[in-house]
């Protein structure tokens, strides 16, 4: 005779053990890479190194230098402290990786938004 009692197919049980599996494992964190470098390798390259990184219109934004008002938010931008907040009504500054974790405060015509700059 066989089995008295079925209990479900061999592909049901295998998906019931793959969802148990899933729960029990913790979801890791992804590592930022860009262009294959992690966020420590872009911050310990010199700013010619990243500029070779960076897609072209960015790029071209910093060889050809920045205007008064771009200039400006970019060195407020590199020395401002961890906690420290800098308002801008500039959107057009290319975002590089000595900005990551800083805190922008941009205006949009009405008011001002507060941003972290992520990786």
């Amino acid at each position: 005779m066989g089995k008295s009692k079925i209990m479900g197919s061999a592909k049901a049980s295998r998906r019931k053990s793959r969802k148990k599996a899933s729960l029990i494992q913790a979801r890791r964190k992804k590592e930022f890479l860009y262009r294959g470098y992690t966020l420590e390798e872009l911050l310990a390259m010199s700013f010619e190194e990243v500029l070779g990184l960076m897609p072209s219109r960015a790029r071209r934004t910093y060889l050809r230098g920045l205007n008064y008002e771009q200039q400006l938010l970019f060195d407020n931008l590199k020395n401002a402290e961890a906690g420290e907040v800098v308002r801008t009504h500039r959107k057009d500054v290319p975002i590089i990786p000595q900005f990551v974790g800083k805190t922008v405060s941009i205006y949009d015509g009405k008011e001002f938004k507060e941003f972290e700059i992520k990786p």
